[in-house]
């Protein structure tokens, strides 16, 4: 889903413990992959808030855990090139992928359509 099971179409940011208890409270599965906020992070259930953000994240199976999957465009987590996730099922595990773009020519492209020029420097620099 694009943010959150609990209010998919409101789009909310997981922001703090709260936020993410809640999603768990909503998902009807142990693993939810989301993107909204663009940050590359696994959130595990649990009393306090425990996340991953390695490359590789082992799961237990049928462990609860939320996936931010990254951006493949306009990245949050200071990383420019595009973001990518693979769940190797086999494997119970997460693992996040690079792949480096023309940045330049694609912030000239959101210029040029007309976007905000913010979107076209968010990706020189994933802020």
């Amino acid at each position: 889903m694009h943010a959150s099971p609990d209010h998919a179409s409101d789009f909310p940011y997981l922001q703090n413990e709260a936020d993410v208890a809640a999603v768990f409270a909503s998902a009807s599965r142990p693993l939810a992959f989301i993107g909204h906020a663009c940050v590359p992070v696994v959130l595990f259930a649990g009393p306090g808030l425990a996340f991953s953000r390695d490359q590789e994240v082992p799961l237990e199976s049928g462990q609860r855990a939320i996936v931010n999957v990254g951006s493949v465009g306009q990245p949050r987590d200071h990383d420019p090139r595009s973001c990518w996730v693979l769940y190797d099922s086999d494997r119970h595990q997460v693992s996040y992928h690079r792949v480096p773009y023309d940045q330049q020519e694609a912030e000239r492209r959101i210029v040029e359509a007309g976007l905000p020029p913010l979107l076209g420097k968010r990706l020189l620099t994933g802020d």
